[in-house]
């Protein structure tokens, strides 16, 4: 059962001047760290215990959509600039080494994934399909990279699947595919990779990789020689065994999951807990899809359950690991809420609702309205990412300092919900 909760704003983070684009929560050295990005490229790693940053560095070119920590010491960024790289977190006050470039296709600003080894991104020729790369490096930082799955179509998948030429929606004229990919999401456990689409579209891949090379040992059973007795060998056998080795197999992909709940909406948020998929849009409903329900041989719609919400223009979903059935929605207008998915009803049940009021603007000199006085006005600021932070793990606490473990008590009490805005600005509540 979730309890009652009343987060309480800490502190903010100024560091951006430019609009916040990620925002991500990184262990360097054992110490935890946020990790922040901005629409000109520019990455900053802050020290929550002293609220300053630990490292800045001009990263990329253009707004940076994905960070992801893929090692100890190594951050992955991706930009709109098109490319990801791969950067060294040294220790002390050197700046971060650039240790790996790859072009990719980041035209439809969407996310990528990362997960041990498998680099996951839009096609480079098509924005309507996946490429997956495998990436390897050595203690000196040599790395290289294999495409492994090129150009991948979904909707080919799906269309073949279902045995259709075409996918009509209702009010639209037919399309023969979903769109481009707005978002991605890789479940680690069960190797399964969630796609979102313009069209609305929600495609479920479970996708296989096999080992470069497996070895094993292979036990059959085999007649036995002519013998003189012509019953000799009916119902017996000799056992045989040989040795079978597996080179440079191919992963596999299999469809598990389709749904066009959101359609023709886009599909601008996922979130992943239990076997259970959320999604949301531009309209006020979330959709929670238990995809291990799912037959695509029947018309029911029984595994998914929708939820309306107070407001449209979900900008991300996270499910909160320590409250049970709690999820934090975030809104473009800047509204965070905390609700509910316990209940049954359509309706949800909002448990906490925070909100970064800005001064009120009595009047305008100009009688032309900007849009940053209309902001003023409405008294608000996009919101365009959210990150929680967990408290610090047992492990973490032990190899801190006293001075440290004072700073953490204060500020890591409770799980952080770290809020990124347009101004670029970072405000931080304590859960």
């Amino acid at each position: 059962m979730v309890e009652e909760l009343d987060p309480k704003q800490l502190f903010s983070l100024r560091g951006h001047s430019l609009s916040i684009s990620y925002l991500e929560s990184i262990v360097l050295s054992e110490k935890r760290y946020a990790i922040s990005s901005d629409s000109s490229g520019l990455v900053i790693i802050w020290d929550i215990n002293i609220k300053r940053p630990f490292k800045q560095w001009q990263a990329h070119t253009d707004t940076i959509l994905t960070i992801k920590q893929i090692e100890n010491e190594l951050i992955l960024t991706q930009s709109r600039d098109s490319t990801v790289k791969i950067w060294r977190i040294p220790s002390g006050s050197q700046s971060p080494i650039e240790v790996f470039l790859l072009p990719i296709n980041s035209l439809n600003f969407c996310n990528i994934e990362y997960n041990n080894h498998n680099l996951f991104t839009p096609a480079t020729v098509d924005s309507n399909n996946f490429d997956v790369y495998n990436l390897k490096w050595d203690d000196k930082d040599e790395f290289s990279f294999t495409r492994t799955i090129s150009n991948y179509s979904s909707y080919q998948t799906f269309k073949n699947h279902n045995k259709i030429e075409e996918i009509i929606r209702e009010g639209e004229l037919a399309r023969n595919d979903f769109g481009i990919i707005m978002k991605m999401l890789f479940i680690e456990e069960s190797n399964r990779l969630f796609l979102g689409f313009e069209s609305g579209e929600v495609i479920g891949l479970e996708i296989t990789f096999n080992q470069q090379e497996i070895s094993e040992s292979v036990s059959v059973e085999t007649p036995p020689k002519e013998s003189v007795s012509k019953l000799a060998g009916l119902f017996s056998t000799t056992p045989k065994s040989f040795d079978k080795t597996i080179i440079n197999k191919d992963p596999s992909v299999k469809l598990i999951y389709a749904n066009s709940f959101h359609s023709p909406n886009p599909v601008l948020s996922m979130a992943h807990n239990n076997n259970k998929l959320i999604t949301g849009s531009t309209n006020k409903k979330i959709v929670i899809h238990n995809y291990l329900d799912y037959s695509p041989e029947t018309e029911s719609a029984d595994h998914i359950t929708i939820k309306k919400l107070n407001y449209s223009g979900v900008q991300s979903l996270i499910f909160n690991k320590i409250h049970e059935d709690l999820i934090l929605v975030s809104y473009w207008s800047g509204l965070i809420e905390g609700i509910s998915l316990r209940s049954r009803e359509s309706e949800i049940e909002t448990k906490f609702s925070i909100k970064r009021e800005l001064p009120s603007v009595s009047s305008i000199e100009t009688t032309i309205a900007n849009s940053e006085n209309e902001r003023q006005l409405k008294g608000t600021i996009k919101l365009n990412c959210l990150m929680v932070m967990e408290p610090h793990s047992d492990k973490l606490q032990q190899r801190s300092s006293y001075r440290e473990l004072v700073r953490n008590r204060h500020n890591h009490s409770g799980q952080l919900i770290f809020s990124g805005f347009e101004d670029g600005t970072i405000v931080v509540y304590r859960l």
